[in-house]
């Protein structure tokens, strides 16, 4: 029992150390990238003693190389882990600093840069293999996102910047994207600044 609780203590203190840390991070994006072809980058990892787990210099390219999601910081805590399988991110609450999101659909290509990435999880097998991500909240600050596709007049369809803000509910399943908008401020590329948006949100093919 004292052989048992040691190695608890030793494995405690070890995963305290950035370096074990960042080590358990890049082992997993990279058996991402074996496994399933997806490109996906995190600089480092901090877990706290009281539970709280930072992601820093997050970085997701798409099938061009091009960046499709990127974050200086995303944080949670332990227990907001719901669910964390092969192909399913559960949460409760996240928090992003300097959240980047570029949904582009490229010349003479029909489906989009995330259409293609989630695709990439998708076996092909009925209710297996199919791409999740969900959150209870999503807390964003400093937020851009684009919308962009290069086979319309109007390549530039959407591009916010500022965005902070709470959204619930939020989920990626496959190629859909949903939220609850609570609550989110933004600028749009027009000039148009809204201090105060809530809405129902749904992004589908």
């Amino acid at each position: 029992m004292l052989g048992i609780l040691l190695f608890l203590l030793l494995l405690g203190i070890a995963l305290q150390m950035p370096f074990v840390q960042t080590r358990i991070a890049h082992y997993a994006t990279g058996t991402l990238k074996k496994e399933f072809g997806v490109n996906i980058n995190v600089d480092k990892v901090a877990i706290s003693l009281f539970g709280s787990v930072k992601l820093k210099g997050i970085l997701i390219l798409d099938h061009h190389n091009d960046t499709l999601i990127s974050a200086t910081r995303i944080q949670t805590n332990l227990l907001s882990f719901k669910q964390i399988t092969k192909n399913n991110f559960g949460f409760g609450d996240l928090r992003s600093e300097g959240l980047y999101f570029h949904m582009k659909t490229y010349k003479d290509e029909e489906k989009s840069n995330l259409d293609i990435f989630v695709q990439a999880f998708d076996n092909g097998k009925p209710g297996d293999g199919s791409f999740r991500l969900n959150a209870d909240a999503l807390y964003v600050t400093g937020g851009h996102f684009k919308l962009t596709n290069e086979n319309s007049t109007t390549p530039k369809i959407l591009d916010f910047t500022k965005l902070s803000g709470e959204l619930t509910d939020f989920a990626i399943k496959g190629p859909n994207v949903s939220a609850q908008i609570v609550k989110l401020s933004l600028l749009d590329h027009r000039g148009l600044l809204v201090q105060n948006l809530s809405a129902d949100f749904s992004y589908t093919k």
